[in-house]
Parts: C-alpha cells; structure tokens; sequence
C-alpha cells in the first residue's frame, strides 16, 4: 500500500439514526445503481481520475490557495505526482475506504466582533468535495424549491429580494419575519443531514461519499466544514427536507438564503406563529433561530425598517424599497482590511468591492456620486488607490435593468 493511499484509507461504517432504520428494507429493492433517468451521477463518474484531474486544474486556477492542515498547495504537486494520489484516492472512494484527513482552522473576524472559523480542508479532500458538488448540482437543482437561493446556480441574494419585492406587491403583504439560523455549520445534526439525503439517494456507495465528507475525519456528529466545497449543499438538503417544504403554505411564504430566513405573513399573529413552526422545525436538525417573533416580525405599514442581506427594506408607495444598511459599509471596510493581508492588495480590493456594489444592485436606485466617494474613502483609508470614474462604472453595470431579475 502507498503511502498517499494509507492516509485516505479508513474504516467506515454509517450509523444510522432510527429514520434511517425505518428506511433500510425499502432500499434492499434499489441496491447501489442509478435509477434509469435520474439525474444522480455514480461514484465512479465523480471520482474517475480523468475527472479529478480537471477539477485540480479549475481549482489551482481560481479557488483559495491557502493550505489544509498537511501544509501543501496546489503548486508543491506536480500533474504526474498529483495524478498518482488521485488514482489512490479513487481506489479508496471505490473500496469504500475513504475518509477526509483534518482540517486547518482559519479565524475570519467578524464585522460586529468576535471571530468565525472556516475549516480548510487539504487540497485532495478539496478536490474530491469540489467534484462531489459539481456532480450533484444538476440533481439537487431539480429537488430544491425557488423559494431557496443560496450557493445556487442562478440564483442570489438578488433574486431573492426581488422576489419578496414582488410577491409583497402582487399579495398586498405588509409583515414580514427576517431572522437568521443561529451558527448553522457549527451546530446542525450531522445523521439529520445524511438522512436527508437518504430521501433521495438510493445508490448506497453515493450515500457512504457523501456521509464520509459531510462527517469528516473524525466522523463527527455535529457540525459541517465551513469551508469545503459540499458543506453549502448538505446544508441546503437538510433544510429543504426540515424546513422549505414543511414552513411554506398559501399564508406563510418562505425566503431563504442560506442561513438568513423571511416569512412574508398577512398579519403580526401569522408572523409570531411563522417564528414559532421555524423554531420547532430546526430544534429537529440542533438548530435554532438568533431572534424572538416579537424582535424579528416587521409591521412596514408602521414605518418599521427590517434588514436583510445587508440590504434596509422600508415601505415608500406601496412598494418595497432597499437601501444600504449601515452594516453593510461596515463589512465593507472589514472586507477592505482584510485585503491588505493578501499576496496582492489592490487586485483582491478590487474584486471585493465589485462584488460588494452587485450585493448592493437593488439599493443603488438610491445611491449618489456621494456613495461612490464613500467608497473611495473607505479604500485610500487602507492605502488602496480606487478611481471615482472606476467606482461609478462599476456601479453603473451593476444597476439592475428592467426584468432583468425574476422570480423563479
């Protein structure tokens, strides 16, 4: 055996929770294949070497170069060094032997204080994640509701408040409930996210990657990676089968992008109870809401102001309006700082502040030259040279055109 195979060779065996018991004679009938038409790749598809390779190059290219926890990056391998490794991975995923090796924690400070961490894991466990995402996107696309938006092609915070604009005018809503999904990578039932997909999974060697990946290297049972490729969509499976399907009704609509959640109600009684049925549906999963219904349920007819996705949403005209919440010029410059630690500032401050104006496309009907100076400041602030003409054309391409963005 190789040394690169000895160190993704583990024993595993799922643990199944009583669900999943519940569900093991109906899947004696499937066994471990796909169903004709469906959309699932097979285990085989997802780890051939070809494949792997590929996503290697895509990554070395434009994903994070920091390293896992073994130290190594995508440029110490060279292609025929790498090439081996992943053919000893593959034999591992096929042998059902395979198991991610640690993480590296990274803390990310925090806009309000404190520190979040992302889990870093090594660049193989990224490959093999990466290609696992890949392969299952085409299928979840065609499980997941419109009513989610997050780490979905096509869809973005964007799409979501334009939806919740839309459907607030065309209903005459008025109350909405926003609230967010306290720590939800930290502290979300591991077995709950392997059962759900369970649901929808009858090929047991996919299911035994993915609970691999989803648990980690110390077949945890709390938590998912913050930071690996997979961990969005787990985190979007557990929730479709917990909670889209079951809060939505014709009273209650559901928006949610990733761990930020609204419920657009008729009445402040609807959004207490909305706030409520959230609570005992996550409590299912080990998760929970950050706020109260009576802190988080927002009345516009009042003049009440809610935030959501860094974005204020008041009334004017009977129509939902965004501007720029405080908050967010806030992680604008925590973002701005943080560039100044990268191998090239100025390139890294670029790329942040054009995706910081796109987050803020629905809110810049309303902006001025003084937001764009604003912006400016915030950059020469940080030693960052940023050109006025060089802001406004980014904000000008950013605007949203008329119908460009519709819910789905």
């Amino acid at each position: 055996m190789s040394t690169h195979l000895s160190l993704f060779r583990q024993p595993l065996r799922f643990v199944p929770g009583p669900r999943s018991r519940d569900r093991r004679t109906d899947r004696l009938r499937y066994g471990s294949h796909r169903p004709s038409g469906s959309l699932l790749p097979t285990v085989e598809e997802i780890v051939e070497v070809g494949r792997l390779l590929r996503v290697a190059e895509e990554l070395a290219q434009t994903g994070g170069q920091a390293p896992g926890s073994d130290g190594i990056r995508y440029d110490d391998l060279a292609r025929d060094q790498l090439a081996r490794i992943l053919r000893d991975v593959t034999e591992c995923v096929l042998d059902g032997s395979y198991r991610p090796g640690p993480t590296r924690r990274v803390p990310i400070p925090k806009s309000k204080g404190g520190r979040r961490y992302l889990s870093l894991p090594n660049v193989i466990d990224r490959i093999v994640g990466r290609s696992l995402h890949d392969a299952m996107t085409p299928y979840w696309e065609s499980v997941f509701s419109s009513r989610s938006h997050g780490f979905r092609p096509n869809k973005s915070a964007g799409t979501l408040l334009e939806m919740l604009r839309k459907e607030a005018r065309d209903r005459g809503r008025r109350i909405i409930v926003i609230d967010d999904i306290r720590r939800a990578f930290d502290e979300v039932d591991t077995i709950a996210v392997v059962e759900a997909h369970w649901e929808h999974i009858p090929d047991d060697n996919l299911i035994h990657l993915i609970e691999s990946i989803v648990r980690g290297h110390t077949r945890r049972t709390r938590g998912i990676d913050q930071g690996a490729a997979y961990s969005p969509t787990a985190m979007n499976v557990v929730l479709e089968a917990t909670h889209d399907r079951r809060i939505t009704t014709a009273s209650r609509l559901l928006y949610r992008y990733a761990d930020n959640v609204a419920y657009l109600v008729r009445s402040p009684t609807e959004g207490y109870e909305a706030h409520a049925k959230a609570s005992e549906l996550l409590s299912r999963v080990g998760l929970r809401l950050k706020g109260t219904s009576h802190e988080n349920a927002f009345d516009l007819r009042t003049g009440a102001t809610a935030t959501m996705l860094g974005l204020d949403i008041r009334l004017r005209r009977a129509e939902l309006e965004f501007r720029t919440a405080d908050q967010a010029w806030t992680d604008l410059e925590t973002a701005i700082t943080e560039s100044t630690l990268r191998e090239d500032p100025p390139e890294t401050a670029s790329a942040v502040v054009q995706g910081w104006i796109q987050s803020q496309r629905l809110a810049l009907e309303t902006w001025t030259d003084t937001d764009a100076e604003r912006i400016a400041r915030i950059c020469a602030q940080h030693g960052i040279d940023a050109y006025i003409e060089t802001i406004c054309a980014w904000i000008k391409a950013s605007r949203p055109r008329p119908r460009t963005i519709r819910a789905q």
